[in-house]
């Protein structure tokens, strides 16, 4: 705790070139201060992989934790959700945020609502400048249980004994 100049000597008594002195100088005054955590990277931290019925909101959100330079959790860093692909024909699957600030723990989420599409939907969380951004999710839409039967078409159908009817009969049974 008090400026000055410093020596350490290293010896030994049988190499060559010892002893060895080091020399440091400590100067007066306040340490400068440490530096200023920036974020650095982004990891994916849960609510990948998820399995659930069309329509539904998923059990678990995605959520990702951005980091700072000593690999201790970032707040504050902006974190952009996107829906980055879907099913053919789906319009309906939502998320329930597209930005979010990380939060004392560095971790920013969201929440898929499966679209009315069976398959694969994809959900990425990016941060510009991050290392390991973007980050992707995955969740897989799955039919939900048979709820309707249907008749389109074949009913009230006339035909000649022994010949075979000109429509057949259909029945179209659909999830809720």
């Amino acid at each position: 705790n008090t400026a000055g100049t410093y020596t350490v000597t290293a010896t030994s008594g049988s190499l060559a070139g010892s002893p060895i002195s080091f020399t440091a100088t400590a100067t007066g005054g306040v340490p400068p201060p440490p530096p200023t955590p920036v974020a650095t990277s982004m990891i994916l931290a849960t609510g990948n992989s998820q399995v659930d019925t069309v329509g539904r909101q998923l059990a678990n959100s995605f959520v990702v934790t951005v980091l700072n330079q000593f690999g201790a959790p970032f707040a504050g860093a902006t974190v952009n959700f996107a829906v980055a692909s879907r099913p053919s024909g789906d319009t309906s699957a939502t998320l329930s945020a597209t930005s979010v600030v990380t939060n004392a723990s560095g971790q920013a989420s969201t929440a898929l609502t499966l679209g009315t599409k069976v398959g694969v939907y994809i959900v990425t969380a990016s941060s510009a400048g991050l290392a390991g951004s973007p980050q992707t999710f995955s969740a897989t839409a799955q039919p939900g249980a048979a709820a309707f039967a249907s008749l389109p078409s074949g009913n009230t159908a006339v035909g000649q004994v022994g010949t075979t009817l000109s429509q057949p009969f259909v029945v179209a049974v659909t999830d809720s």
